[in-house]
C-alpha cells in the first residue's frame, strides 16, 4: 500500500514537470479574406426641406419712348442766316414755314432735341460747345410759338459753318397710375430719361435718328 502511494506521487510529479516544460506553439498564418458581401438595401429618402421665402419684387423699369409715330424731324435751311457774329439769331415761321409746327401745344407736349449740321456733315448738339479751329463757341437755344432763338454765350456770335438746323420732336407719352380712391391718372413720361434708359446717347444725332428709324 505504501509502495502504491509512492508510485502515484511519482507519476503526478512527472506529469507536472512535463506540463511545465512545454512551450506555446507559433501562431498560424492568417487565412484569406472572405468575399465581399452583397450591397445593403438603399436607405429611406429624407424629408423635403421647407420652401424658402419668396424674394422681393424688382423695381419697375422706366417706361420706354413710343415708336416713331410720335416723333418727327424738322430740317431748317440756315444758308440765309444773318451771318457770322450775329447774336442772338432768331429763326421764325417767316424764315422757314416748318417752324409753324412749334405751336404752344407742341412745346408743352414734346421734348425737342436740337442739332446744327455743318458743311462737313458734323452734327453739333445744342446746347453745347463747337469750335471751328479759330474760335470756341457755346450755343444755347430757346423755343417759343413758331420761333427758335439761338444764343452764343462766349461772345463770338453765330457761325456760318452751320448749314442746317435739325429739330427732333418727341412726343412725351403718358403712363397710367393709381391716383388714389380708385382713380386712374396720367403722368408724362420723360422722353430723355427713357432714351437714357435705352442707352441712347442724345448728344449723338446718328444714334437718335437710328433709334427712331427716321434717318
Amino acid at each position: 500500500m505504501k509502495l502504491q502511494r509512492i508510485f502515484m506521487l511519482g507519476l503526478i510529479a512527472t506529469s507536472m514537470a512535463l506540463i511545465t516544460s512545454c512551450s506555446d506553439g507559433e501562431d498560424g498564418t492568417d487565412g484569406i479574406d472572405g468575399a465581399t458581401g452583397p450591397a445593403g438595401a438603399a436607405g429611406t429618402n429624407g424629408i423635403d426641406g421647407t420652401d424658402g421665402t419668396d424674394g422681393t419684387d424688382g423695381t419697375d423699369g422706366t417706361n420706354g419712348v413710343d415708336g416713331n409715330a410720335n416723333v418727327r424731324r424738322l430740317i431748317i435751311d440756315t444758308s440765309l442766316e444773318p451771318g457770322n457774329g450775329a447774336n442772338p439769331v432768331v429763326f421764325n415761321a417767316q424764315f422757314s414755314s416748318l417752324l409753324a409746327e412749334l405751336t404752344p401745344e407742341v412745346l408743352d407736349t414734346h421734348a425737342i432735341l436740337t442739332y446744327a449740321k455743318t458743311a462737313s456733315d458734323l452734327y453739333i448738339p445744342i446746347p453745347g460747345p463747337y469750335t471751328d479751329g479759330a474760335f470756341l463757341y457755346s450755343f444755347g437755344v430757346a423755343f417759343s410759338d413758331a420761333r427758335a432763338t439761338f444764343f452764343e454765350y462766349n461772345g463770338v456770335g453765330w457761325t456760318d459753318d452751320f448749314a442746317e438746323i435739325h429739330l427732333v420732336l418727341i412726343e412725351q407719352s403718358s403712363s397710367v397710375g393709381d391716383g388714389g380712391g380708385g382713380q386712374q391718372v396720367k403722368a408724362p413720361v420723360d422722353a430723355l430719361a427713357s432714351l437714357k434708359a435705352a442707352n441712347v446717347d442724345v448728344s449723338n444725332y446718328h444714334e437718335v435718328v437710328k433709334y427712331f428709324d427716321i434717318d
